[in-house]
């Protein structure tokens, strides 16, 4: 048995032999796939799949059905009815368009408005209440939501994903959105600004030296 942690945060037990190893870049194309969320139960020939899964999509297309893939990458023909299709790409872009719109807005610690000026965690909430989702006010607690993604596969960020950073106390310190091209938009200083995550570039954020301690993705 193995004793495992999924992206949720659920610890549990699952037999060895249900498992198969994969990549470090097969796992960034998993992650990072187009999905679909099953509303039904269904069941394909030897395949039962519970609602609630959420599936690789491999072709959508214009018809009735739609081709998903399995756990090992087997093609499941499943009617679209039973399907929502998840479309990643629009949402990244409200929850970064209404970031960007904060740019340059004073920073305060507790601030959460244009009359006292925004913190790190403020600046993530509100971003995000573009989608109808709700997140807690504080980036510890904001860190306690969503999928995990490890400082290890940082490569798999994409924009939208609220990256976070631990204080000298090894707790969580600071949050801030990936905007993709190796950027991020976050309140620190005196304003809300985008730096780098490149160490070479002139406007590198200096925290992402051992202070990165992951991200979070609030929908896949």
């Amino acid at each position: 048995m193995y004793l495992i942690k999924n992206f949720s945060g659920y610890w549990g037990y699952a037999r060895k032999d249900a498992f198969r190893r994969i990549s470090k870049k097969e796992f960034i194309e998993l992650i990072n796939a187009p999905k679909a969320l099953l509303l039904a139960d269904y069941r394909v020939k030897h395949i039962f799949i519970p609602a609630g899964c959420r599936l690789r999509i491999k072709d959508w297309g214009a018809g009735r059905n739609c081709l998903l893939l399995g756990p090992t990458g087997e093609t499941i023909p499943t009617p679209k009815r039973l399907c929502r299709k998840n479309d990643r790409t629009r949402a990244a872009a409200k929850v970064i368009a209404q970031a960007r719109s904060l740019l340059g807005w004073p920073y305060q610690l507790g601030g959460k408005d244009s009359a006292t000026g925004l913190d790190c965690s403020a600046l993530v909430q509100f971003a995000y209440r573009v989608l109808g989702v709700n997140l807690a006010r504080d980036a510890r607690q904001q860190y306690l939501s969503g999928d995990l993604i490890l400082p290890c596969v940082a490569d798999a960020l994409q924009p939208g994903d609220a990256v976070f950073f631990m204080n000298p106390t090894g707790l969580v310190g600071h949050t801030g959105l990936c905007l993709g091209d190796g950027k991020i938009i976050h309140a620190q200083g005196s304003r809300v600004k985008i730096q780098s995550m490149n160490p070479r570039a002139k406007d590198y954020f200096a925290r992402f030296d051992g202070e990165f301690i992951g991200a979070k993705r609030y929908w896949w």
